[in-house]
């Protein structure tokens, strides 16, 4: 976080038909105003969004992001310079058939730091999901996901893998609802 800080964010929307597009950007600046005994930083970041609709029963969405922090070192608290950058992008689709709803999203993420190159890391992700009302009393819901971030010899490789499934049982009769929850969750590290 930017300590004694002052910033500045502007959001731009505009609609085209069934699609809109949005802009997002940000700026802090920390550390510079009279008297302060903070380290100066800066932050920076923009993020640019797409949404549509096909039609009425599919949707799309594609968003790409970057931020950029710089600061001086910390010689009080012995904490050295920052200068890394962050940019990536994420996708989603959505679909209704009927009573079925199905979702899809992908995701990317870069980390660069200048200082501390072992920090570097990429992640990379994609998620299903589909639920619905079979009937008027039983639905069921369910997830699949996964992450795989990498970087240096420091940071390895590490992936993560969730499964759920969630039925939705209701009895009238009784005023009941129950909503158990299955989930597997297995993460792997080339660490250990």
């Amino acid at each position: 976080s930017i300590a004694d800080r002052e910033g500045a964010d502007l959001t731009l929307t505009k609609g085209f038909g069934l699609t809109t597009v949005s802009v997002q950007l940000s700026h802090i600046r920390g550390g510079s105003t009279s008297g302060s005994v903070s380290p100066s930083a800066r932050e920076s970041s923009a993020v640019v969004q797409l949404n549509t609709a096909f039609s009425q029963r599919v949707t799309f969405q594609l968003a790409g992001n970057v931020t950029t922090n710089t600061g001086d070192a910390d010689t009080v608290h012995q904490l050295p310079k920052t200068d890394n950058r962050a940019w990536g992008a994420n996708a989603s689709l959505a679909e209704t058939l009927g009573a079925l709803s199905l979702s899809q999203a992908l995701t990317y993420q870069n980390v660069t730091n200048s200082v501390m190159p072992d920090a570097d890391m990429t992640t990379k992700g994609g998620t299903l999901t589909a639920g619905g009302q079979i009937v008027q009393t039983f639905g069921l819901f369910g997830t699949a996901a996964f992450t795989r971030t990498e970087g240096s010899a420091t940071v390895g490789r590490n992936d993560q893998t969730l499964l759920s499934i969630q039925p939705n049982w209701t009895i009238p009769a009784l005023g009941l609802s129950l909503q158990p929850q299955v989930a597997f969750n297995k993460g792997e590290s080339s660490l250990t």
